[in-house]
């Protein structure tokens, strides 16, 4: 079966209207790309089914819902929000929805940093972990130049290149809070940032009185809470509505009903989260500019600092035509007005087959095309890898879950992929040993998610915060 039926037959199920609108989008694909000179069958099959259905679903759900709190203005937060505003548009005028979309450009960093100054946990920012963290790369997200990130690792008589384990950046976290010339920096930079930034928010409206919303893909919530923290220090009383396509967490001193989900929220969704990847999502949804590094004055308007273009092997330019032709064709149908959180369930559960299998169970086809793109979780953009690395069995073998465990209980590194599903496909394996990986792979994020749960219902209990007493 090919890709294109397999995909077919799972949202047939449940979107009958969306498959109707996607086998019209992949003739027009296929016809386009065969003017072109262009072999894609594969892509423009994933790229209908999966990734237009999802993109899609999510801007309807949350333009209705939108409407329904009477929202006046939804904001579109680069560089995830850059396709889902395209599609947002072809919506907005089929459907005559009354309101104003914009896109912010803004980034973890660029709001983050300016607020660093004005809080003591700054640091909470700063220390967070990734895939391969390096001790460089903490410094600099607070804004370090190179000079001053040389002098704090002589300070710490450490070299920049050391990779650290989630205990590891802990341990420097409570180093860096003993260094006063760590935090001088720190706040000097966030100083010189802070004006800037809400200038450039002022300009963009979000200090106007009437109710607006936020846009984003989503994970941990943190550019919502950022963005409160800078309206509430230059004075806004405003509350910022967020909707996000999933969440894994929430800043536990926000108000979790600000923060609406439409594939997976903070609490729970094990099977969702375990079945999907969020760096896969940020690569096919990005925008082709760079990170938003800061904001300058230019003349008598502020405009943002963007750093290097992001390389792609798939372009945005290639991938949006087609999530464009599929939005059109399917608001050619007729609006079906249903209770917004009926209408979430509906669409999520309609699209969570295509993507399970497209992220978790790619074709080796799609894990060459799509996991040879570049992507960083660095806040600054920087030393990008492919996102399905290549891993030995070894290492794959450690990714395992009760390898990963005793590794993280020990504190050493890991070896690991940005996407291993796509990895694991691009190793030359029995389909019995696929499932094997695979299977204990999953069981690893699964344990992970469960355990977050726990904690984080604790920690709100400890709080006494959002109906924990």
């Amino acid at each position: 079966m090919t890709r294109q039926k397999l995909y077919d037959t799972k949202i047939s199920k449940n979107l009958p209207e969306y498959a109707q609108a996607a086998r019209k989008t992949y003739f027009w694909a296929e016809q386009k790309g065969k003017q072109e000179e262009k072999n894609g069958s594969f892509v423009q099959a994933s790229t209908v089914y999966c990734i237009a259905t999802t993109v899609y679903a999510y801007v309807e759900w949350l333009l209705a819902d939108a409407k329904n709190r009477n929202l006046k203005r939804l904001y579109f937060l680069a560089r995830d929000g850059y396709q889902m505003l395209e599609v947002a548009r072809i919506i907005k005028k089929r459907r005559n929805y009354d309101l104003e979309l914009r896109y912010l450009y803004c980034s973890r960093y660029a709001l983050q940093l300016p607020i660093f100054h004005s809080t003591e946990d700054y640091l909470d920012y700063i220390c967070v972990g990734g895939k391969e963290v390096l001790l460089r790369q903490v410094l600099e997200r607070g804004g370090l130049t190179q000079l001053e990130v040389e002098t704090v690792l002589k300070e710490q008589g450490k070299t920049g290149d050391m990779h650290l384990s989630y205990q590891e950046i802990q341990n420097l976290k409570m180093e860096l809070k003993k260094s006063e010339y760590f935090k001088e920096c720190v706040f000097d930079h966030s100083e010189k940032a802070y004006d800037t930034c809400i200038a450039y928010l002022k300009q963009e409206g979000l200090f106007d009185s009437e109710p607006y919303g936020i846009v984003d893909s989503g994970w941990i919530g943190t550019m919502q809470a950022a963005l409160q923290r800078l309206l509430r220090l230059a004075g806004s009383s405003t509350e910022l509505e967020g909707y996000y396509f999933g969440l894994y967490d929430v800043p536990v001193y926000m108000d979790e009903k600000r923060y609406h989900t439409f594939y997976f929220s903070a609490n729970g969704g094990y099977k969702r989260k375990m079945w999907f990847n969020n760096n896969l999502f940020e690569v096919i949804f990005s925008a082709p500019e760079g990170t938003t590094l800061g904001y300058e004055k230019d003349g008598m308007k502020y405009k943002p600092i963007l750093g290097c273009e992001k390389m792609q092997n798939v372009p945005c330019g290639q991938q949006l035509p087609v999530i464009r032709k599929f939005a059109e064709e399917l608001c050619l149908q007729p609006e079906v007005i249903q209770d917004t959180e009926a209408l979430r369930r509906r669409l999520s559960r309609g699209i969570a087959k295509v993507l399970k299998e497209f992220m978790i169970y790619p074709s080796r086809e799609e894990a060459k095309q799509y996991g040879d793109i570049e992507f960083t979780d660095h806040v600054l953009d920087r030393e990008a890898t492919v996102l399905a690395e290549s891993l030995t069995i070894k290492e794959l073998r450690r990714n395992h879950l009760f390898y990963r465990y005793i590794q993280r209980r020990k504190g050493n590194y890991v070896p690991t992929s940005y996407w291993l599903a796509g990895t694991l496909m691009r190793i030359e394996l029995r389909p019995i040993q696929v499932s094997w990986h695979r299977f204990w792979i999953l069981a690893y994020k699964y344990a992970v998610y469960m355990k977050k749960d726990m904690i984080r219902a604790i920690n709100k209990r400890k709080a006494g915060v959002n109906g924990y007493a």
